[in-house]
């Protein structure tokens, strides 16, 4: 009894699993009301926009999914460094514009390039999700085709969607759509490390079966060359001994 209540325990610990999400854009375009309509908290019309950094934490236990949202202010407010360690540990960027005001989308753009110049180039583990906002408002000055807004789209693009944080509008899909693309690529990254260090050890076997041969084929053709000497030895020897009998026996003869 006690040993499957260890047994429960340990299968009950799974490993934590932690996801970086970052709300990118520039200044009113809704960032904040969008990261409060993801953690249900109230929306607020009249708010002021945020300078810094705005975090939540969300947990999911039924996942052991532990979700790390961050609002990243303007590249203005915030230093270099700060913004560059955020950029390199983010899984997600949800870029966001305001479908009422095209200048957003120009600005969205500047931002996006000069975010992605902190990632290495190697990394290519974060998605990228473009996200227009207000949709409720009949002000619309973009397109709701993504393709004549953006020219550019960096690598790992999840795809658009237009939401509404005033009437909490698509925005759970939208969260849904971003976990269910980092979990693929977490997935893909995850075999292809496994993959690397399966290569490795068949690399390693063969190596040291090639090497095992070699050795035993050593030791063989060593052996051989000490019988070989030993019977060549004995021959030698044996022709003396003859030799020398006969010898002998020629003296007793005379």
């Amino acid at each position: 009894m006690q040993n499957n209540a260890n047994n429960n325990q340990v299968s009950s610990k799974r490993m934590d699993i932690y996801y970086k999400i970052l709300l990118i854009g520039p200044r009113r375009v809704g960032k904040t009301q969008i990261l409060k309509r993801i953690c249900k908290e109230d929306f607020n019309e009249n708010y002021s926009p945020s300078l810094g950094i705005d975090f939540r934490i969300q947990k999911y236990y039924s996942e052991n999914l532990i979700v790390q949202i961050i609002d990243l202010a303007d590249k203005t407010e915030i230093s270099q460094d700060v913004i560059k360690g955020h950029i390199i540990e983010a899984d997600c960027f949800i870029c966001i514009y305001d479908i009422t005001n095209i200048n957003s989308v120009r600005e969205l753009s500047d931002l996006v390039k000069y975010y992605e110049q902190f990632i290495p180039s190697d990394n290519k583990k974060q998605c990228w999700y473009f996200v227009g906002n207000k949709s409720d408002d009949k002000n619309r000055e973009c397109t709701n085709r993504p393709e004549n807004l953006f020219n550019y789209t960096p690598y790992g693009n999840i795809g658009f969607i237009e939401i509404s944080a005033k009437e909490n509008k698509y925005i759970d899909s939208m969260f849904r759509t971003a976990i269910m693309r980092i979990g693929e690529l977490h997935r893909v990254k995850n075999k292809e490390k496994n993959d690397f260090k399966s290569s490795r050890k068949s690399n390693l076997n063969v190596h040291n079966i090639n090497e095992n041969i070699i050795n035993s084929t050593k030791r063989l053709n060593y052996k051989e060359n000490n019988v070989n000497n030993n019977n060549d030895n004995n021959y030698v020897k044996k022709d003396k001994t003859e030799e020398i009998k006969v010898d002998n026996k020629k003296c007793e003869i005379f």
